[in-house]
């Protein structure tokens, strides 16, 4: 069997070469473009967490401005009722006229002996 020449043996490295090459170039594209893909979607992702973390922030404060307001709306009726509300010593004092009324009122209605 006849040895090929250094010419085909060179022709079929270069063609090996360049299928090798070729296949290498089309993997790193391909891997260039699944990179970029992965890339957008977790910054998606960020955006879509940033997202939902507003919302749901936005959520929050307003729960919690609405249980402030309840709660202000609650004191201030406190607050109006206690301006109303007798004190122990208003009600010292009102048991005391109320005593001295009775007792004038005993003593008009007393039979004179």
């Amino acid at each position: 069997m006849n040895q090929p020449s250094n010419e085909a043996r060179i022709a079929n490295l270069e063609k090996l070469t360049l299928n090798l090459g070729a296949r290498i170039e089309e993997s790193a594209s391909d891997t260039a473009e699944e990179l970029k893909a992965i890339r957008q979607e977790i910054k998606q992702g960020y955006v879509d967490i940033g997202k939902a973390l507003d919302s749901h922030a936005e959520g929050l404060m307003l729960e919690i401005c609405t249980r402030f307001d309840s709660a202000d709306q609650r004191l201030t009726a406190i607050e109006g009722r206690l301006d109303t509300m007798a004190t122990k010593e208003d009600m010292a004092a009102m048991e005391t006229h109320l005593i001295e009324t009775m007792k004038q009122l005993l003593q008009q209605n007393r039979p004179e002996s």
